[in-house]
């Protein structure tokens, strides 16, 4: 089980952990000065805004009543969103309240982060209301917008650290799927695809914390998942190459099959190309 699934379960165990707010101040201070020694750059608001109707759920990991829940059936039933509140509650609510889902963890326990995907996108109420919401697209493109992988150097524990990679993982896959495309224009589609390549290469800077399973690929799985729906041809007939399995299985399941401690693989070169192009293609 990979290192950072290790951490989203610490985190999920530990909802109460408290948070020095000078500790964390001065820590800020001191990466701040370090990162600045080697050209790293470190947003000044790594903080993103939350809707004012966000769902709250009543029971969460950590919680006595969660221990209750002796199956998954009734762990899932109880982290629905009521139908009476799903209609009423705003686009960007829904984000934040499949942000919070207590059961995102699952998405690590499977071998293909698609099939997990589709799973929670059949299974969990917020996101099937999201699904059906026109401006679905254009919101989550907005909350990728202002998530910078960056902030990851101002978090000091490793838990927080691990907390904070992980959250790219639920946003990343949902955008990456047909429902959500299908509601972006190809120019969107393009931003979105220069967001994605943007955010892989920020990964890519902080990769002992963001790793490649859970970081680095999902940017990536993002890519080629736009590339395709787009229909960019050159990419398609590279994709359709027999010296293209590890693409085509990285569209598939969102899992990259290299070695990580080879981030400058063809495979990964290919990708950035392709996306490239497009992206300078008027």
């Amino acid at each position: 089980m990979s290192q950072y699934l290790t951490r989203f379960l610490k985190r999920v165990k530990s909802y109460n952990h408290s948070y020095s707010f000078v500790g964390g101040y001065l820590s800020f201070l001191i990466l701040l000065m370090a990162c600045g020694n080697d050209g790293d750059l470190i947003p000044t608001n790594c903080d993103v805004p939350r809707a004012a109707d966000s769902y709250v759920y009543p029971v969460v990991p950590g919680m006595p009543e969660w221990r209750n829940l002796d199956t998954a059936d009734k762990k899932w039933e109880a982290c629905q969103i009521p139908a009476n509140q799903l209609e009423s509650m705003s686009t960007a609510g829904l984000i934040d309240s499949w942000e919070d889902f207590p059961l995102t963890f699952e998405l690590f326990l499977s071998n293909s982060f698609q099939f997990a995907i589709e799973f929670h996108v059949r299974n969990f109420s917020g996101l099937q209301e999201l699904s059906r919401r026109n401006d679905a697209g254009t919101e989550l493109m907005a909350r990728y917008q202002q998530m910078k992988p960056a902030c990851v150097a101002t978090y000091e524990e490793e838990m927080k650290r691990g907390s904070f990679t992980l959250g790219f993982v639920p946003i990343e896959l949902l955008l990456a799927q047909d429902i959500i495309l299908d509601k972006l224009s190809p120019p969107q589609k393009k931003r979105l695809l220069s967001e994605a390549l943007s955010k892989y290469r920020l990964k890519q800077r902080y990769h002992d914390d963001f790793g490649t399973r859970g970081g680095t690929a999902i940017s990536l799985f993002l890519c080629v998942r736009i590339l395709k729906h787009a229909g960019f041809n050159p990419f398609i007939r590279e994709f359709d190459r027999e010296e293209s399995l590890i693409i085509r299985i990285l569209y598939e399941t969102g899992v990259l099959y290299l070695n990580p401690d080879a981030p400058d693989s063809p495979e990964i070169r290919t990708i950035v190309r392709h996306a490239e192009n497009l992206l300078n293609r008027i």
